[in-house]
């Protein structure tokens, strides 16, 4: 999967996330199983120090055009235009830190049943979504809301945090079944557009890979890239 088929996907995800998750419903298409282990793919994923390199330049060159077109021969218009780009940098670079973050598990093992779903992910919480009800979930508590569903073929999950910043994954499965693509999109109040990190995960078997897994009551099956102890 190339950069080119990976940035309709991520144009798609921007959009979804962007109408706050409404209209998910409590079960896929039919034929669709996320179930399975997974291994990050490096070289189909994004390389997100390039897309940060790629906005703090195109930020500059628009603060720059302004500058031009706002000038009356002050020349410290310029520079206190410029500076302002140097504060909005900065959130830029903290989401991605956080995208970063949150999406870059380099091992999923996914459960997928009718009325549930765990995200096992390496060196993050796991997500979960239960459908039992009938329909998408929403859940709230002191630290913000959770939403998660089926928005057609792909899973949607969503965390609202209280101090205005906001996750969403999508994950699509490929046609072959063989790949799953994660979009991830953070989205604060202090940056006007969404960050998103897309990731290509291919389906493997992390025990003839040589991966270390072990079967526990709260995870499930949890598979590390350490070697066996």
């Amino acid at each position: 999967m190339t950069t080119r088929l990976l940035l309709p996907i991520a144009l798609a995800c921007l959009t979804a996330c962007a109408s706050g998750g409404g209209g998910l419903s409590a079960t896929p298409h039919a034929g669709v199983n996320l179930a399975g282990d997974w291994s990050l793919d490096y070289g189909r994923s994004d390389n997100l120090q390039q897309r940060v390199n790629v906005l703090l330049r195109e930020l500059r060159e628009q603060a720059e055009r302004r500058a031009r077109a706002d000038m009356d021969g002050r020349g410290p218009v310029l520079a206190a235009s410029v500076g302002g780009v140097s504060d909005r940098g900065e959130a830029i670079i903290a989401l991605a830190r956080m995208a970063d973050k949150v999406s870059g598990s380099p091992l999923l093992n996914i459960e997928q049943a009718s009325e549930r779903l765990r995200i096992h992910r390496e060196n993050d919480f796991t997500l979960r979504c239960d459908t039992g009800s009938g329909s998408a979930p929403l859940r709230r508590d002191m630290l913000g809301a959770e939403r998660c569903g089926w928005d057609g073929h792909q899973y949607v999950h969503s965390i609202q945090l209280p101090e205005g910043l906001s996750i969403h994954y999508r994950f699509t499965l490929g046609p072959a079944g063989d790949w799953l693509h994660v979009a991830t999109s953070l989205s604060s109040r202090q940056v006007s557009a969404p960050f998103t990190v897309s990731r290509v995960y291919q389906r493997f078997d992390p025990e003839a890979a040589g991966y270390h897994c072990e079967q526990t009551i709260t995870r499930g099956k949890v598979c590390t890239t350490a070697a066996s102890p």
